[in-house]
Formats: structure tokens, C-alpha cells, sequence
């Protein structure tokens, strides 16, 4: 990896060697900020995350680009479904399919993309993983309601959580046991969206309860678009003793939601003109997502010694999943007839995980370490049913669940078909993965202001799947896969004041590649993988300056993966039927770099300017992948939904004392939409308004409007799904207002 490449390289480096040689002034004990100058230094100074470290530590001392969240902010900006937390923050960009939901997300850290849905990067909820058995982040069941805060990492994590953290990793701090207090939120909007949220803070003694209740019900700006979720969030604390904690946590989760589906594209990008305009819904059926899921958890923290804390956490999940979709078919899409087609797909999944882990925290000297071990298995079950015309015989037009729809009308044209199938069964699926882990890091002060990390994670892990495929229910031999990766880190932070530091950070992510259950068909798929594996160099310097009015982070990084999963013809098939066609292998090399910034001016109590930058330069190093008339070389490409420039700014200001405002202002820019690069698009800006008034009416805190998309602006996810041409768009959320009443008793 060369940082040197990067076209910010040199006029980072130069700022950052002004930045030291002029340096913010030093504060000593005769010259302290006077004031509310003294406030503010203590708020930017005393910041404490946990995630990049794995202990509490202050975020100037922290060797990552970390952003915090108060997720009461995010929500008084218009939080509208999971991954609005992710909204401006620079390196990471995402993109909404299938409509205004979190069902199916494309998340990306830093350029890093994923082989299937969210799998490139890690969800902690109160440090409990949040991701399934195909290993893609539980967006969808996060208990947002019971969020105080938000921690965001870029950069690989693994050497500390594993596998999945490859591209970074989001920390959900939830609600607090330590006061006593009641809360009720009462909001409602656009589209008929009603929300009820009550949280209750109880102290007995020295002990703690946390409940949190959750209710939605929302029409959706589009057609077919509503959704119905149901929450139950609790976390007791019990201290038996005054070196001994017990947290149990229960989160019951309940969710049915429609999906609005696509709008079909010509080649160019350009949109269809379709019946009802971009609020309409193209569907063959009533397509959506029903879910539930209980989660129990149970963590035992114990002092031992002057300085050691030993925590054990148990916790386990159940999941329930059906889906019923329509994936666009972009081969049957026919403008001179005003076809689109889908394919019908529908799933069952049940879902139990079992995770167990101890870890131990102490210090000698000036040295702090912490080791730990871990044990997870997941038990999955799944049936998979098709929908449509199939058969590859003339008769049934050589059609894989192939579903015409007229775009004009949306009437389905082809259900009389004699070739037309519902709920055929394709596959069913028991699975079973387990991971096994041990991991160290150590911190070492070298001196008064340099400070050195050194870490390592082993993990083992293994997939057993016996798959039964067909109509004919045909059961397949099992199919076993067991590797295992050792994942370092090393890192580096130099204290140049009391107000700032410089840090060099490299660190190594993985994956197992074990992905959806699907791709492990022994009747179609040969498996040669190895785990995909990125190395990431970080170079940044963090702190503040003006008597801590001004508060910076920034950050120059690059990145490489290797072995990402492909799949490839296989040429036994050409002349042997009765092998596989396709060889799931490994080989894709890909490589980022870019450049992040954030600060947060502060003119006075209740006045601030918030502003970020992300730059990614990312670029396929070796992209082959197969198509019907051979293999296509795409390497030199840039990865799609990948945009090269992001930006944000926010400003708040209070007027008076009971008036809050906001304005903020985001900008994506345009991104590859297809794999050749021949078509880019996407580019959006939106700007969104906040209003606050707390009145003085016994227990009513406040009065809160959000406006997000405040002027409305039309705009489009974009996909490309052939490789070499744009084939549907997902249309963006339009201009939403909610109200909102807080009491507190």
C-alpha cells in the first residue's frame, strides 16, 4: 500500500506538519479557558467511545476515524428508517432497492462493496452482534427507539469482533440504568406515519431498569409501501456487590412491511414512463417482509484486583423470517410492448444463534491489555419457492420464473401461462456455522506522549449445509467448508499538545465468504474459496483548536482486499451436463484510498457549524467475471454505488430560551452504475430543517418539527444489473415532515 499515491497526500501532510509546528496553544493550570470557553474544551476533550479500542477511552487517544451520534440528534434531523444514522458521514455511502425500507440496503465503508447485501461491515448493539447467518447486518431489527448514541469506526475491525468487520463497524449505545425517569414521544407525519415511543428509567437501590416501547405505522409515500413495527427493548442491572455488575437484556422485535418495488430504466439510464409516476407499484403479488425476533442476553462484569475487569456475555436469538419478492428480471424487459418482468420469490427462515464470550481488561505498569475468546453458532433453516413461467423448453420459452408485467397498467400478462408455477419449491437449506476466536491487544506507553497498540485475532470457522433442491425435492450431499485467519493490527498515537494528537493505524479485516446458503448447491456450484481479506493503512491527526470552540478530525487512508468471492464458468460443463456450470472461487483484488474530514465550530452556547468531507478513489485492481459470450476483463473499473465526493454541513442555533433551528445540507456525488463504467449517475443533494420549542406546560418537554427533502427534490437509486447497462431505479424519499410531542415526568 502507498498513501503517497493519494492527490491529497501532500497537502494533508503539510497541514498536518503546519498544524504541529504552529500548534493550538498548550493548556496549563495558570491558563485554562475562562468562561464558557472552559465548557466547551471539557465537552471536546472528555468524549469517551469504545468501539475502536474495546475500552473506554477519550476520542482524541483513539488510533481511527470514529464519529459519535447522539441519536436524539439524528432523530430531530429526520431519522426515517435504519442507515439514516449514516447520512453525511464521510466515507460511507448507501443506497435504498426495493423502496423506502432498510430490507435491502447497499451499504459501503470507504469503497468496500459487498458479494451479498450488508456483509462488509459490523453492527454492535451494547456490544452484542447484530448479524445474521449469511452474515449480513440485522439493520431492520436494531432497537432504535432505546438508542442513546452511535459509534462509527472506518477501517477494518476483526482484529478485536472478527469476521465481517472488513470495511468498519457501527456501535449502538442504548438507554441508561443509572436515573430514574419517564419519557414519552408522540410523533406523526407525512403519509400517515404515527409513532408512539415511551422509555422508563427505574432506580432500586443500586440496581437499574431500562424499558423501551416502540410502536410505527406508516402508509409510505408509495404504493404499497406500508409499514407496521412493533418494539420491546429491557435491560435490568443488578450490582450485588460493589465490584460485581449483572446486565440481562431482552429485545423482542415484530415487523410486517410492504415493499414498492422498481421502476424499470432503458439501457442509458434514462426512466421508463410508467402508469402512476415514481409513487406507483409494479408487483405481480403482495410482496413484502414479515419478521420477528427475540434476543436474550445476559453479561457478567466482575473487578478483579486494582485493575482488572473480567466480562462474560451470554446471549442468544431467535429469528422468524418470510419474504415474499419480486426480483426485477431486466432479460425479460420489453419497451416495444411495454413489458418489465420480476422473478417471484418467496422464503422461509428460521434463525437460531448462540454466542458466548469472555474477555479480560487490565493493566501492569504502563502497560493495558485485553484478551478475550469467543464461541458462536448459528442453526439456519431455510425453504426457498419460486413464482413464474418455467421451463427451458420452446413451449415454455426457455424462462426461468419469468413474470410479464405491463408498466402502463401493471396488470400481470402472462399468470395463464400453462408453463406458470406458484410456489414451487427450489431449495431448502440446514445450516450450521460456528466460529471460534481468541484475540489480544496491548497498549504500551512509550514515554509521556507516544502510545503504542499492538493486537491479534485468531479465527476458526466452519460451515456444514445439506441442501434438498428441485420440484423433485432432491437431496444433495453435504457440503463442508472449514477455514480459519489470523487478523493483526498495529497503531501508533503521538500527543503533540494536550489538544492533539497524530496517529498511524494499520490494520487487517476478513471475511469468511460463506454468503447466502444458495451458493453452496453442490449441484451447481464447485467451491474453491478462501476467506476475502483487507489491509488498511490510516494516517490522521484529531483534536481542537480556539479555546475548543473548533474541533477536527482527519484522515488520509488506503486500503487493499483480496480473494473476494467470484463466480466463474466452469469449462467441464461445456461438454459434461452432469457437473456443475459454475466454480465459486476466489481471486477479486481491489484497492481504495481517499481522504476524511470533520469539525464542529462552536460560536457560542447553543450556536455551532458543522461541517464533513469524504473523498474515495477506488478502483478494481483484478475484476473477470463471467457472461454469456465469455469472460469480461473489468479490472481498472470503479466498484458501482461508490460516489467520489460527499459532503455536509449543519448548522444549529438556539434562539432565546425556549426556540432551537437547524438547517443541514448533504451532498453525493455521482457514482459508477454499472460494472463496465459506462454509465454514472445518481448525484443528489438534499437539504433538511429542524424547529424546536420547549414550552413551559407542565410535562410537555418540547415541540419538535423535522423536514427532510425540504424542497423536494426528485431523486433516484440507480443499478445496474447487466454489467453493461442501467436497468432499474429505486426512486428517493420526497420531502417528509414529521411532528413530534416529548413529555417528561
Amino acid at each position: 500500500m502507498n498513501l503517497s499515491r493519494s492527490p491529497l497526500f501532500l497537502p494533508f501532510f503539510l497541514a498536518l506538519l503546519l498544524s504541529v509546528s504552529i500548534g493550538p496553544p498548550s493548556l496549563h493550570a495558570d491558563d485554562q479557558p475562562s468562561g464558557e470557553n472552559v465548557e466547551l474544551v471539557s465537552e471536546v476533550s472528555d468524549e469517551i467511545v469504545v468501539l475502536a479500542t474495546r475500552n473506554e477511552k477519550r476520542a482524541l487517544e483513539v488510533p481511527a476515524h470514529v464519529t459519535t451520534i447522539d441519536f436524539e440528534q439524528a432523530v430531530d434531523d429526520g431519522f426515517y428508517a435504519g442507515a439514516d444514522e449514516l447520512r453525511g458521514q464521510p466515507g460511507i455511502f448507501f443506497r435504498r432497492s426495493e423502496g423506502d425500507n432498510d430490507a435491502f440496503l447497499f451499504v459501503n465503508f470507504r469503497g468496500v462493496t459487498g458479494n451479498h447485501g450488508n456483509d462488509t461491515f459490523l453492527a454492535l448493539v451494547d456490544g452484542i452482534p447484530f448479524v445474521n447467518g449469511d452474515e449480513e447486518v440485522l439493520m431492520s431489527e436494531i432497537p432504535y427507539s432505546a438508542v442513546r448514541d452511535v459509534e462509527i469506526v472506518r477501517g477494518p475491525v476483526s482484529a478485536l469482533y472478527g469476521r465481517g468487520g472488513i470495511g468498519g463497524a457501527i456501535a449502538y449505545s442504548l438507554g441508561s440504568t443509572t436515573d430514574t425517569h419517564t419519557d414519552l414521544r408522540l410523533a406523526a407525519g407525512s403519509d400517515d406515519y404515527w409513532n408512539a415511543n415511551l422509555n422508563l428509567g427505574r432506580r432500586f437501590g443500586e440496581h437499574g431498569l431500562f424499558l423501551s416501547f416502540d410502536g410505527v405505522r406508516a402508509e409510505g409515500w408509495r404504493e404499497h409501501n406500508e409499514n407496521q413495527r412493533l418494539g420491546l427493548f429491557g435491560r435490568l442491572q443488578l450490582a450485588p456487590n460493589d465490584r460485581t455488575t449483572i446486565s440481562t437484556y431482552l429485545n423482542l422485535h415484530d415487523r410486517d412491511f410492504e415493499l414498492g418495488g422498481v421502476i424499470p430504466t432503458l439501457p442509458d439510464g434514462t426512466l421508463v414512463d410508467v402508469g402512476g409516476g415514481r409513487e406507483t407499484y409494479l408487483g405481480s403479488r403482495d410482496i413484502g417482509i414479515d419478521s420477528q425476533s427475540v434476543m436474550t442476553a445476559v453479561r457478567l462484569s466482575s473487578l478483579l484486583g486494582d485493575s482488572g475487569l473480567l466480562q462474560t456475555t451470554v446471549h442468544y436469538r431467535d429469528r422468524e423470517t418470510d419474504n415474499v419478492l419480486d426480483f426485477y428480471d431486466f432479460f425479460g424487459f420489453d419497451p416495444s410492448r411495454n413489458v418489465m418482468a420480476v422473478n417471484g420469490f418467496d422464503s422461509d427462515t428460521e434463525e437460531q444463534t448462540a454466542f458466548l464470550e469472555a474477555t479480560y481488561d487490565f493493566e501492569v505498569g504502563s502497560t493495558r491489555t485485553i484478551v478475550g475468546a469467543s464461541y458462536e453458532r448459528t442453526d439456519l433453516v431455510e425453504t426457498d419457492f419460486w413464482t413464474g413461467q418455467f421451463g427451458f423448453t420452446f413451449e415454455c420459452g426457455f424462462a426461468f420464473y419469468l413474470i410479464e408485467i405491463d408498466y402502463t397498467t401493471g396488470a400481470v400478462l402472462n399468470r395463464d401461462h400453462p408453463c406458470f408455477v406458484e410456489r414451487q419449491h427450489n431449495l431448502s437449506g440446514d445450516t450450521e456455522n460456528t466460529f471460534t476466536s481468541a484475540f489480544a491487544q496491548t497498549e504500551i506507553e512509550l514515554g509521556d506522549r507516544v502510545k503504542l497498540t499492538l493486537g491479534a485475532r485468531w479465527d476458526d470457522f466452519e460451515r456444514k449445509t445439506v441442501l434438498t433442491t428441485g420440484a423433485q425435492r432432491t437431496v444433495q450431499p453435504q457440503v463442508v467448508d472449514s477455514e480459519d485467519h489470523v487478523s493483526p493490527k498495529l497503531s501508533l498515537v503521538f500527543a503533540a499538545s494536550p489538544e492533539q494528537t497524530i496517529y498511524v493505524n494499520f490494520g487487517e479485516g476478513f471475511s469468511s465468504n460463506f454468503g447466502p446458503v444458495w451458493q453452496w448447491d453442490p449441484s451447481r456450484y464447485i467451491r474453491e474459496t478462501r476467506p476475502t481479506t483487507l489491509q488498511s493503512l490510516e494516517l490522521g491527526t484529531k483534536g481542537w483548536v480556539a479555546d475548543g470552540k473548533l474541533s477536527y478530525n482527519l484522515s488520509l487512508f488506503s486500503i487493499e482486499q483480496e480473494d473476494r468471492l467470484v463466480f466463474v464458468s466452469n469449462p467441464e460443463a461445456l461438454t459434461d451436463f452432469t457437473v456443475p456450470s459454475t466454480i465459486a472461487t476466489t481471486g477479486q483484488r481491489f484497492e481504495s484510498q481517499g481522504f476524511e474530514a470533520t469539525a464542529n465550530y462552536r460560536f457560542a452556547p447553543g450556536s455551532s457549524l458543522e461541517a464533513r468531507y469524504g473523498y474515495v478513489d477506488a478502483e478494481w485492481d483484478e475484476l473477470v467475471v463471467s457472461t454469456f459470450t465469455g469472460p469480461l476483463d473489468l479490472s481498472g473499473t470503479t466498484p458501482t454505488g461508490v460516489p467520489e465526493n460527499t459532503f455536509y454541513l449543519a448548522w444549529r442555533q438556539q434562539i432565546g430560551s425556549r426556540f432551537d433551528a437547524g438547517l443541514s445540507w448533504e451532498f453525493y456525488d455521482d457514482y459508477a452504475i454499472t460494472q463496465d463504467n459506462q454509465f454514472e449517475g445518481g448525484s443528489y443533494d438534499l437539504l433538511n430543517l429542524s424547529l424546536s420549542y420547549r414550552p413551559d406546560l407542565g410535562a410537555l418537554e418540547r415541540i419538535h418539527l423535522a423536514v427532510t427533502n425540504l424542497l423536494d427534490e426528485e431523486y433516484y437509486f440507480l443499478f445496474g444489473g447487466s454489467r453493461t447497462a442501467v436497468t432499474n431505479a429505486v426512486p428517493g424519499v420526497p420531502l417528509q415532515a414529521r411532528l413530534s410531542l416529548s413529555w417528561a415526568f
